[in-house]
This record gives C-alpha cells, structure tokens and sequence, in this order.
C-alpha cells in the first residue's frame, strides 16, 4: 500500500511543480514617462484680463505650491487645452463652505469663473474634496515625499491641476493606457507611469461640459 501512495503522490507533486510554468505571465508594469512639455512664457499665458470671461480659476490656498510652480502648472492646463486660465491665492481653505452652499462659489469668485480647482497641502484630509460640475480641492499632501527627481516633481504637479479640473467637470477614473486619470494612477508610482495628458474618456465629456457652462468663450486661441 505504500508503495502504491508514493507512485500516486510523485507524479501528483511533478504536475503541480510545473503548473506555473504554463501560466500566464504577469504584465509588465508600463514604463514611466519622463516626457514634459516647455512652459514658455507664462505671464502671456495667464493674463490679467483673464476673469473677465468664463474660466477655469486655480487657486493657491495658504501657499501649497511656491508661487512660481503654482504659475507654470496653470500655464501648463491653458497651453495643452486652449482653455481661458486663471489664478488665485487664498490665505485659507474654503472646500467646507462650498460643499455646504455650491452657490458659495459664485458668491466668492464671481459668475466668470465656472470651475475652480483650490489646491491645499493638508497633513489631515482626503486626497480630493469634489462637488463635480463646480469645484475640486486637490490636497497636495506627500506629492514629494519619495524624493523624486525635479522632472518628475513638477509632473506630478501638473498631473495633480488636471485631476482636479477632471473631478471638477464630473470625471472620474477612466481606462485608457497613458492618461492622467488612469484607474491606478492615483499613486505616487501610478502617476509616474501615466501622462499629463487626458485620454478621450476624460477629454471630450470634460469638454462637453466646459463648453455647456463656459460657452465658447472659455476657450482661447493661442
């Protein structure tokens, strides 16, 4: 009888040793990308005049970002998209009184700015405090942390303005390969393997939106 066990059990063991070798293999993680466009001339970018048409406004809240990266990530939205940009600085965060009262926002920022994206750098608090079709607060909390290079710091910064002008306009996670709102790109690895661009799934309904609350005018020509 044990002889009989053994000559079940070794073959048992030998198929099951090379089971893994006909599995399929992992997919490779995407490489990350390291590709950033030139922000030239960023006063032009974002001109004085701006408010005074629909736009999209980001806000600086107690100094999140230094002011110059804050300006030449807001440079960045306007040039990649042709979007009318403008900027702000606040002394304080003010997501709580907008969730409460969305007619706050208008209140404070007047009728032409029709999305405003406020970002904060908050050691306790959600990622993002959304209220989709007016406003995002984007928390900018750990963006450093790991210590990456400068090329990848000031990428995920744009990356984060997008993702917020994204939840503003309603967009959630979408599935396309390299896009800023990639479903696992809401890590500090995941956005490094993603773009600072907008896939189709987020561009056209965010574009659609913009444009039924902005009109034409909130669009630019460069």
């Amino acid at each position: 009888m044990r002889i009989l066990l053994l000559t079940l059990i070794v073959p048992l063991m030998a198929f099951c040793a090379e089971t893994p070798k006909n599995a399929a293999p992992a997919t490779p993680l995407p490489k990350k990308i390291s590709v950033l466009d030139p922000v030239k001339n960023v006063s032009t970018l974002l001109p004085a005049d701006a408010t005074q048409r629909p736009h999209v406004l980001f806000v600086n809240v107690s100094g999140a970002l230094p002011d110059a990266d804050f300006r030449e990530a807001a440079a960045y939205v306007r040039m990649k998209y042709m979007l009318n940009v403008a900027v702000r600085n606040e002394s304080k965060p003010f997501a709580n009184e907008l969730v409460e009262d969305t007619a706050a926002l208008r209140k404070r920022f007047g009728d032409k700015a029709v999305i405003v994206v406020a970002l904060v750098k908050q050691e306790i608090g959600p990622s993002f405090v959304n209220v989709p079709g007016y406003f995002s607060q984007v928390n900018l909390r750990g963006l450093d942390k790991d210590g990456p290079e400068e090329l990848f710091l000031k990428k995920r910064t744009r990356q984060m303005l997008l993702k917020g002008l994204a939840h503003a306009c309603g967009i959630g996670a979408t599935i396309d390969s390299t896009c800023v709102m990639k479903y696992n790109s809401f890590t500090l690895d995941g956005m490094d393997r993603v773009s600072t661009t907008y896939g189709p799934n987020a561009y056209f309904p965010m574009l659609e939106l913009l444009k039924e609350i902005g009109g034409d005018s909130i669009f630019v020509l460069w």
